[in-house]
């Protein structure tokens, strides 16, 4: 029999690792470190101050995003973070690469895009060949090696290697969608799915109609605009022959048609029915003992149950003189 694989335990956190190799990488990072003594209350990170604890806490483990972007309403667990986004907005770009014509919102960003030009990458993976150029995203690499995923849904099962993962899916139990489209009334959860959206309103329409010369942007809406010179509807009623160009139009017609709508409910039972008539005759074999028949009418005599029946009826008497 197979030998049982061991399973390491770190004891400052209690989080448990296959190998010896990737325990280490866990304890030799900053997670442990004794200078930050301040510890997530919802996952293994630490802090070196509770004020940064608890900024974490919020933007990771909680809904609380206080600080809110008064253009595209995006929100923000912390100040700083909220005057980053807003550089967005307004296209302010200060920091100049002197090797090209590129500029930057902020500094980090600056000294990220000038290792593009160096082709610096002084973050080395000691478990793999990969490198990269900033802090963020080596941190975020060793996770996938160690297997941590400290960011946690507060609603399900769910844990994520980055924060901004964690975010996006908490926003599918919650519903929210601050990502806004400025082409059209749609929003979105996350600025990814924004961005495949635009995509529809920045294509231009080069498909072009051969008879009118009206322009498409898709080949579907072409397809279904040529059928107007065609004269071709392909969409035809099973009950009545009748034939449409689209189906939109043809299921109006089955609704408008062939579907009896029951506006004249029973006030005795759930029973429904098309017209009056269909009501009068329920009315008189199931209820009769319930009613009384008040309403008549002058002209020929006939009895009602209800009033707005009774005028209904007197209106026909009228159209008929």
């Amino acid at each position: 029999m197979a030998a049982r694989r061991s399973r390491l335990e770190c004891v400052p956190c209690g989080m448990v690792f296959n190998s010896a190799q990737t325990l280490r990488i866990h304890l030799d990072g900053s997670l442990h470190d004794l200078s930050r003594p301040f510890k997530c209350h919802g996952c293994p990170l630490v802090f070196a101050d509770s004020a940064s604890r608890d900024v974490h806490e919020r933007e990771s483990h909680t809904r609380l995003r206080p600080y809110a972007c008064t253009v595209c309403g995006m929100t923000f667990a912390r100040d700083h973070a909220l005057q980053n986004h807003l550089l967005k907005h307004t296209g302010d770009k200060p920091h100049a690469c002197v090797l090209c014509s590129e500029s930057f919102a902020h500094p980090g960003a600056l000294v990220k895009h000038l290792r593009t030009h160096t082709g610096e990458k002084p973050f080395k993976c000691w478990l793999c060949p990969k490198a990269f150029s900033d802090p963020s995203g080596f941190k975020v690499h060793i996770r996938f090696h160690t297997g941590e995923k400290p960011y946690k849904c507060q609603f399900c099962p769910k844990a994520f290697v980055v924060s901004h993962h964690l975010r996006h899916h908490v926003r599918t139990h919650t519903g929210e969608r601050p990502c806004k489209c400025e082409h059209c009334p749609m929003a979105f959860a996350d600025p990814a799915t924004l961005k495949r959206h635009q995509t529809v309103h920045l294509l231009k329409k080069h498909l072009k109609c051969s008879v009118c010369q009206k322009e498409f942007r898709l080949v579907a809406d072409l397809n279904k605009h040529l059928k107007v010179h065609t004269g071709e509807k392909p969409h035809q009623c099973s009950r009545c022959n009748k034939r449409y160009l689209s189906l939109s139009s043809l299921r109006a017609h089955v609704f408008r048609a062939h579907t009896e709508i029951k506006t004249h409910k029973c006030n005795f039972c759930p029973k429904s029915y098309s017209d009056s008539p269909n009501l009068q005759t329920h009315l008189r074999k199931i209820h009769s003992e319930k009613i009384q028949l008040t309403y008549v009418c002058a002209e020929c005599g006939k009895e009602f149950f209800r009033s707005d029946s009774l005028m209904s009826h007197l209106w026909w008497h009228l159209k008929s003189e």
